[in-house]
């Protein structure tokens, strides 16, 4: 949800700063940041859970 907001007011600080605005740069580059955020966090919470409940025991 944070990450599309701040989308959002990054496209309202281009639109009104007379910026031309490349949407396609745009959806892929916040595309790529989301995907890459979502890998991190489920490694992390994954080394948690191994990490709390053990991996063999």
């Amino acid at each position: 949800m944070f990450g599309v907001i701040m989308s959002l007011l990054n496209l309202t600080r281009l639109y009104f700063s007379n910026q031309k605005i490349e949407l396609g740069f745009f959806i892929t580059f916040n595309f790529i940041s989301a995907l890459i955020f979502g890998v991190v966090s489920y490694f992390v919470g994954k080394g948690k859970i191994v990490k709390e409940y053990g991996e063999g025991d």
